[in-house]
This record gives structure tokens, sequence and C-alpha cells, in this order.
């Protein structure tokens, strides 16, 4: 997501980016993504975009029923879903 967050901006801001980090729930997971964050800030990240768009690919079979019932719950709130 920062990849794709980092496109976005380069394109529309002048590759300008604000990033706000909100309270975590699991601290060693919250410090997992802070790193993996700064890294692809700094463009030090083992992960290639290819890479990771064929596993979201892959596994979106599996979550499709799941984000289907988040709509739905979440339709009421959000006029446009």
């Amino acid at each position: 997501m920062a990849q794709i967050l980092m496109e976005i901006a380069e394109s529309t801001a002048q590759g300008k980016l604000v990033i706000t980090l909100e309270g975590g729930y699991d601290v060693t997971g919250q410090s997992r993504s802070v790193k993996a964050v700064l890294k692809e800030l700094v463009q030090a990240s083992p992960l290639d975009k290819k890479d990771l768009l064929e596993k979201e690919k892959a596994n979106y079979p599996r979550i499709e029923k799941f984000i289907l019932q988040l709509k739905e719950i979440q339709k009421q709130y959000w006029k446009n879903l």
C-alpha cells in the first residue's frame, strides 16, 4: 500500500506524502508495519510490486466473500457502496 500511495503522491502532489500513525492494538504488529512503511519510504524494501500483485490475485477468491460481507454492513453508512 505504501508503494501505491507513493506513486499517487508522485503523480498528484510532487511526491509529497503524509503518513500518520493510529494507535495500535498489537504493539508487535504495529512495530513491523511501521518498519515496513519506513523501508518503502526510503526505497529499501525487499518487496517487489509485481510479486505482491500476484499474491493478491491468488488470495482474492479467499477474501472476496469477506469483503462483500463488509460492504453490505457498511452500505448503511456509505451510500456509494
